[in-house]
């Protein structure tokens, strides 16, 4: 998701600016920004570094701690949210629906990082650490998200709680999608 946002490049540039993407995932082809806000490509080039820590610290920890092995997948939801994100336009209207996926795919987030919290091990205080860094990484990410869609979409009353894209008063019959329905039904509805 963020780098259909931010763009990706193969080799990163030294000096950081607003028109710099990230390295694509594996499996990924590079692929141009189609954010338009240099502050919403800021935030995903962001997210993408955050996240590929956080990857490599849960594979590090299931290795560690457990043996395992782990392959990290995009799940359902995952892949219908980028497929969603693929089919909207580049500019504005990118930006918009970005900002109520991304704000989503935190929301999703957020329970099973507060249930590391409150349910760790307590030998494994580095786990807890993380799972916390988690929930205060993607609160704050959701906040200047809807700052953003107020400020920019007069969108102001955003909630990233149900649905592909989260919901406002403004949302489409098809953002209301509840989070339990197929993701291909809901790929196929906008």
């Amino acid at each position: 998701m963020t780098e259909l946002a931010a763009g990706t490049d193969m080799t990163r540039d030294a000096a950081i600016s607003s028109e710099e993407g990230t390295s694509p995932s594996p499996r990924f082809t590079a692929v141009q920004a189609k954010a338009q806000s240099p502050e919403l490509k800021s935030l995903a080039r962001r997210n993408n570094r955050m996240q590929r820590e956080e990857i490599l610290t849960a594979l590090d920890l299931l290795h560690d701690w457990y043996g395992i092995q782990y392959q990290p997948r995009i799940d359902r939801r995952g892949q219908a949210q980028i497929a969603l994100l693929e089919r909207t336009q580049p500019g504005e209207r990118f930006d918009h629906v970005f900002m109520e996926v991304l704000s989503r795919h935190h929301y999703l987030a957020l329970v099973p990082s507060m249930q590391c919290q409150a349910s760790v091990e307590l030998e494994h205080h580095m786990l807890q650490r993380y799972c916390s860094g988690i929930v205060h990484g993607q609160i704050n990410d959701i906040s200047d998200m809807r700052e953003m869609l107020c400020r920019d979409f007069s969108i102001c009353d955003s909630q990233p709680l149900g649905g592909l894209k989260g919901r406002h008063t403004g949302s489409e019959g098809h953002m209301f999608l509840d989070a339990d329905r197929s993701a291909e039904w809901a790929v196929t509805s906008e």
